[in-house]
């Protein structure tokens, strides 16, 4: 019950019972008064009731004050609470950006040192007559390409939250066009039809938003159906609050057991024998979007294509 409600009832109740019980204790106790008498004990039981109602009403409200203090001070520790857990998410989050970002450039230089030491091995011991020897030589720089392609992923995912960049107002047609030139050569060898509606202006990192539709029209022509062109729209919707994006392919969409999973980091798509992608793609998008205070998400059905929708906050 609002203890406005309470507080009410309370006073009318009182007020009831003391005209009630009152009235009656005088005509039993004082039959015989005369005129002004009745009127000065009339007086005297009206002020009575103020002073009896004042003091419920007093203890009440110290009563409820009480209470209140006692839960203000049960949220503040709450609140100081989940500050100081956000702070230490936040800490380790940005100590674990920076070992990623330390460990992926200093393996960089044995990579590169490795893949020198491997041309040479390449040109010294394999023979275009050992068809063994040559196909065994392109697995392993297979091998050292995938691994130099997470390296410089992991590089993009550890610096996406540095704050090198500024947000600024931009329309985000612009970021979609100058993806599709950084995916332009797989589009003509793929022959993708790309469909762009009118989009947003919004006050976000320019680059971030680049890489963010560079990977997700990235991520549609690389796991696209082979036997029809692929076709990919990119709109909007919005609401009073925020903008969502997002983006529908016909690929080969993706099963319900890995929907949940794709999101994370390293996670790779698992197509037959093979583990597709490098596992970074949609993890640096779904960082991207946080970053920007949004949220990334995919509705998908195998073999029917995908939709993927992230959001950006109105500023």
């Amino acid at each position: 019950m609002k203890i406005s409600v309470k507080y009410t009832l309370v006073y009318v109740l009182l007020g009831v019972l003391w005209i009630f019980f009152s009235d009656r204790l005088i005509g039993f106790l004082y039959s015989g008064s005369t005129y002004n008498e009745i009127v000065i004990l009339q007086n005297i039981k009206g002020f009575a009731y103020v002073f009896a109602t004042g003091a419920v009403l007093f203890f009440m409200l110290i009563k409820h004050d009480k209470q209140l203090k006692e839960k203000l001070l049960s949220v503040q520790e709450l609140n100081q609470e989940i500050q100081s857990q956000h702070q230490r998410t936040e800490h380790a989050k940005k100590e674990l950006d920076q070992l990623i970002l330390v460990a992926s450039h200093e393996m960089q230089v044995p990579l590169r040192m490795m893949n020198g030491f491997l041309n040479l091995l390449e040109k010294r011991l394999v023979s275009p007559d050992d068809p063994k020897s040559v196909q065994y030589m392109g697995l392993i720089k297979g091998g050292m390409s995938s691994m130099k392609q997470i390296m410089l992923g992991l590089v993009k995912y550890a610096t996406i939250s540095k704050n090198i960049y500024p947000k600024e107002n931009i329309n985000l047609k612009s970021s979609v066009e100058k993806a599709l030139r950084l995916n332009a050569k797989m589009i003509r060898e793929t022959k993708a039809y790309i469909c762009i509606e009118n989009l947003p202006d919004v006050k976000v990192v320019k680059s971030h938003m680049t890489e963010l539709f560079y990977q997700l029209i990235n991520n549609a022509l690389k796991f696209r159906k082979k036997s029809i062109p692929l076709k990919v729209s990119i709109g909007f919707h919005a609401t009073e609050v925020e903008w969502t994006i997002f983006i529908k392919d016909n690929g080969r969409g993706i099963s319900s057991s890995h929907i949940n999973k794709i999101f994370i980091l390293l996670k790779k798509l698992e197509t037959g024998k093979f583990m597709e992608g490098s596992g970074m793609g949609l993890a640096i998008c779904k960082k991207i979007v946080e970053d920007e205070g949004g949220r990334i998400w995919v509705t998908s059905k195998e073999n029917e294509g995908s939709i993927f929708y992230f959001t950006i906050p109105k500023l």
